[in-house]
């Protein structure tokens, strides 16, 4: 946290564990494979790290919090949970025949919601394999078992070698998105036509129509990696928002994969800063407007962060047109790294390795730059015990001398 924001911060909680979430009994399930190919001498997808978040399906909604783990790459973890019931029991733990990238989503199952299996999970492995798994409810499934092969859908993202390294992932409930270390952006429709069916897979570009007018594979422009990618609905339509290294974002429509937006996002005042992640806020139909953040990170020092965060404006209709409100806040991030960022109507909270960090985005201006932080439980407790490397020796003689006095 920058000294800024710090002088213009208060505590407001702390972290505090679940009641019933170090009781989970964890059923492992295998994931068969019908894959015969190698991996790649180096990895197609992004490598295995200790990642986790949280897909919410449903109204009411039911929210299944996913997690890999670094030192075991090729299982992932899933609890399902609901607001009006107690923490779940069970838990799932899905065997993958590979490693896997940390990416997950689970959604709803619209294709064949009656057969007992009412959601979907996507995941991918650092070969290139793309995986649609049909899922019961967590708690339906016995430990030491194998998914039928015919819940399992598995497709070698390899197969299209005109792709490059995989560098971003996103999905929905009617299709796959994977965008590319050489800028490019497909759509695979996993688990909605037969995989050598026609339209199974849209390539997005700028060219798409001369492609498909002359048959050409190749694009005519060079486009910058993808960094990140997110689905959103917004007027009842699914948009794919791509945020590229160069700081371009481009918008795309997936009914009819047609670009409706490209612009290049203001970098804000932190030098030699490049934009590596995005986040939307929900889509507000009262006043046609999405918040959107962009996380910045500077190449050569890697804890000096920035959040920038603008707004997007849209009128609906037989096409959607978006247009962009100037940055209206830049948060600088000076110590514990950025895990994840949520933004609501009117709040940006952000989780940090160190805590949680919550302003507003609206209302009057005095209240914009105050951040309501939230500490972890560990850190808040070693404070109180004056274990922290903040506090100076003269604390630690302070409460020496506090000790002795009480004593005597």
């Amino acid at each position: 946290m920058s000294e800024k924001m710090r002088a213009r911060s208060s505590l407001a909680g702390i972290e505090v564990p679940v009641i019933g979430s170090d009781t989970v009994k964890w059923h492992q399930v295998a994931v068969p494979s019908t894959s015969a190919a190698l991996p790649p001498p180096q990895p197609f997808a992004p490598s295995t790290e200790d990642a986790a978040s949280c897909s919410i399906v449903g109204s009411p909604p039911t929210y299944f919090i996913w997690r890999t783990h670094k030192i075991r790459p090729r299982l992932l973890e899933i609890v399902e949970f609901c607001a009006y019931k107690e923490f779940p029991r069970i838990g799932l733990r899905l065997e993958f025949p590979d490693s896997l990238s940390p990416f997950a989503v689970i959604c709803e199952n619209k294709t064949n919601n009656l057969s007992g299996n009412p959601y979907m999970l996507y995941a991918v492995t650092v070969s290139g394999v793309a995986y649609l798994i049909r899922l019961k409810n967590v708690d339906n499934y016995a430990s030491c078992s194998i998914f039928p092969p015919n819940e399992v859908i598995e497709f070698n993202l390899q197969t299209y070698p005109h792709y490059g390294a995989i560098t971003a992932m996103a999905a929905s409930s009617e299709c796959l998105v994977i965008g590319g270390n050489d800028g490019s952006v497909g759509c695979f429709q996993l688990g909605m036509l037969d995989l050598s069916a026609p339209g199974f897979l849209h390539e997005l570009r700028d060219d798409a129509g001369f492609g498909r007018l002359w048959g050409l594979v190749s694009r005519s422009r060079v486009v910058a990696a993808v960094h990140d990618m997110v689905i959103s609905c917004v007027a009842r339509k699914k948009l794919l928002f791509v945020l590229h290294s160069d700081g371009i974002l481009r918008v795309w429509d997936l009914s009819n994969s047609s670009r409706i937006f490209s612009h290049a996002m203001n970098t804000p005042a932190l030098a030699g800063a490049t934009s590596v992640r995005l986040w939307l806020g929900e889509a507000h139909n009262d006043t046609s407007s999405i918040p959107l953040a962009i996380l910045y990170k500077r190449t050569l020092d890697s804890s000096m962060e920035m959040i920038s965060i603008s707004i997007l404006h849209f009128t609906s209709g037989d096409r959607i047109v978006l247009s962009l409100e100037p940055s209206m806040q830049d948060i600088s991030l000076e110590e514990g790294g950025v895990i994840d960022v949520n933004l609501t109507s009117n709040k940006i909270w952000i989780l940090k390795e160190d805590g949680m960090v919550m302003q507003e985005l609206f209302g009057p201006k005095e209240n914009r730059g105050v951040a309501q932080c939230f500490a972890l439980q560990e850190a808040f407790v070693a404070d109180q015990l004056f274990q922290s490397s903040e506090h100076s020796s003269d604390d630690l003689l302070w409460l020496a001398h506090s000790l002795f006095s009480s004593s005597k």
